[in-house]
């Protein structure tokens, strides 16, 4: 009895051991990265344009090691590239390259982690599903990839391909893209947005494309946020949740089909939002998984 005892005992503590080691995880269209305790990178899915990493075009069933390297600090994946972001303020893109989206200026697909540019001074990441964004230590935001939409909020809607700064505000805080928009939170709790807008998803009161950022209200209080499809999700301080956009399964939650053109709360409590293509998820801060 006491030797079954232990084994279960050793058993339990790997099992635990294991299921710690992993420290975010993110997914694309078709792949998925995930970030270990221990900085090394790992992904597996679709590698079609390489956006693995892992120096070939081979789709991987499990989770495959990118590289060797073990000082990975954040990643982000669009639908078919990858970017991610090391402790020492590099900024890394790798996959499909056709709208200029990893960033090197080259419009060549990358198979492995490409460095853009020689900064060392990022700080976050974020992606669309074809375009980038990143902010520097200093608050500037910057943007790359596709812009049909005006989703790069640089004016007009002509793709770049290597970083290139938005405005010149300097107190933005964290970024990121839906399929064809884009949020944005300032150091100020304001929250902002830019891109395609046919269904509301710039939560502006209106159904208008903005290719520069403009002001969602007046609120300041913005915690988090995240662009789906062609809906937007987001939080505030206090953990009500609010949606708006395209609404045609249900992604805003709020018990129609109508789409929304403004931020409308439809739960409270809640700890994290994310949102998919068609889907809405939230932790509550009873740590209860809700989705819709």
């Amino acid at each position: 009895m006491n030797k079954k005892i232990t084994l279960l005992v050793v058993l339990t503590i790997s099992i635990a051991a294991f299921g710690q080691c992993w420290q975010k995880v993110t997914g694309g269209t078709t792949h998925s990265l995930a970030l270990r305790n221990d900085g090394t990178l790992w992904a597996w899915g679709v590698n079609s344009s390489g956006e693995l990493g892992i120096g070939s075009n081979v789709d991987k069933n499990i989770p495959t090691q990118v590289g060797t390297d073990n000082n990975w600090q954040s990643i982000a994946v669009g639908a078919n590239f990858s970017l991610a972001l090391k402790t020492n303020g590099t900024l890394w893109a790798w996959g499909s390259n056709s709208n200029g989206q990893v960033g090197d200026g080259s419009g060549t697909n990358k198979n492995i982690p490409t460095q853009i540019g020689t900064a060392t001074d990022w700080q976050s990441i974020g992606s669309g599903s074809y375009a980038a964004y990143a902010i520097k230590n200093n608050g500037t935001l910057w943007s790359w990839g596709e812009n049909n939409k005006g989703q790069l909020g640089v004016g007009g809607y002509t793709n770049r391909s290597i970083p290139t700064q938005v405005g010149t505000d300097t107190n933005w805080q964290s970024v990121s893209g839906g399929t064809s928009h884009t949020l944005a939170l300032k150091t100020d709790g304001t929250l902002w947005s830019c891109g395609y807008n046919l269904f509301g998803q710039l939560g502006l009161g209106s159904t208008q494309d903005k290719t520069t950022f403009n002001k969602i209200g007046t609120d300041t209080d913005w915690q988090s946020f995240a662009g789906g499809g062609n809906h937007s999700i987001a939080k505030k301080t206090n953990g009500v949740v609010y949606t708006w956009g395209l609404n045609t399964y249900g992604e805003l939650g709020d018990g129609t089909n109508t789409q929304r053109t403004l931020p409308n709360p439809v739960m409270d409590q809640a700890l994290t939002v994310e949102a998919g293509f068609s889907h809405c998820t939230v932790i509550r801060n009873d740590y209860r998984l809700i989705a819709w």
